[in-house]
């Protein structure tokens, strides 16, 4: 926890999904974060959602959806959608949405992200909008070009910031080879992505897409996943209403 902590400080917004662990409650203050949300739903069976968010500005609003319908094993924890707004000194409110998605890779699990994760996500999108800069955020736990992949695209008007940036480049943030100490190995899968949702108001420039934590920190990998960053920039569209 101590390492994680040590690798979020350089950054103004964190999503983190299965903190499951009472540690992780510590991470907002070892990290320097002076506004957190760790979502917590505890049921008699199921664990929490494990949603996080980490922010250097105040978080104004929070609601939680959970998905209506899971597979397997991923009905242990109540997965859905998490979903905060920030104050953002300069922007004013920002809409962030964070998620954890069905995990298993078959036609089953398949269906649930379509069905449940990402009408969940379109409903709760409907839900909160107010055309402020909107972010989501996550493990979709679904490949690029895949039936979820376009039926997401479909539903909702987003830019994937790691295509958009580097359109020919994998992009992999799961691999087989990511253990405790274990390098990142060349070929595996993109399954975590942040998208920012097109909006007429506002004119979004991803400055910058990366993969972050490919290297172990004080000996040992942070996670089973390596983290997605984007750097992005929101301007107000003007002229809307000129004559």
């Amino acid at each position: 926890m101590a390492g994680i902590a040590t690798a979020l400080k350089n950054y103004d917004v964190v999503l983190l999904q299965e903190a499951f662990h009472p540690d992780t409650a510590l991470l907002a203050q070892k990290a320097g974060f002076p506004h957190v949300y760790h979502h917590k739903n505890y049921g008699v069976i199921q664990q929490n959602s494990g949603m996080m968010v980490l922010s250097r500005f105040p978080i104004v609003k929070t609601d939680f959806a959970p998905f209506k319908g899971c597979y397997g094993t991923d009905c242990l924890a109540e997965k859905g959608i998490f979903f905060a707004r920030v104050d953002h000194p300069q922007l004013g409110p920002v809409d962030l949405y964070n998620t954890h998605y069905q995990s298993m890779q078959n036609s089953a699990a398949a269906n649930v992200r379509i069905r449940a994760g990402n009408r969940a996500l379109w409903q709760m999108i409907l839900k909160h909008q107010q055309y402020y800069p909107t972010i989501l955020a996550g493990d979709f736990n679904l490949q690029p070009d895949l039936p979820e992949y376009r039926d997401l695209m479909q539903r909702l008007p987003l830019i994937d910031t790691w295509r958009a940036k580097h359109p020919q480049k994998p992009g992999y943030t799961s691999t087989e080879g990511i253990g405790p100490s274990v390098k990142v190995s060349e070929e595996g899968e993109r399954i975590d992505y942040i998208f920012v949702l097109q909006n007429a108001l506002f004119q979004t420039e991803v400055v910058e897409a990366d993969i972050h934590f490919t290297q172990p920190i004080a000996g040992q990998m942070p996670s089973d996943h390596l983290a997605v960053y984007s750097h992005l920039r929101f301007s107000p569209v003007t002229g809307l209403f000129a004559k």
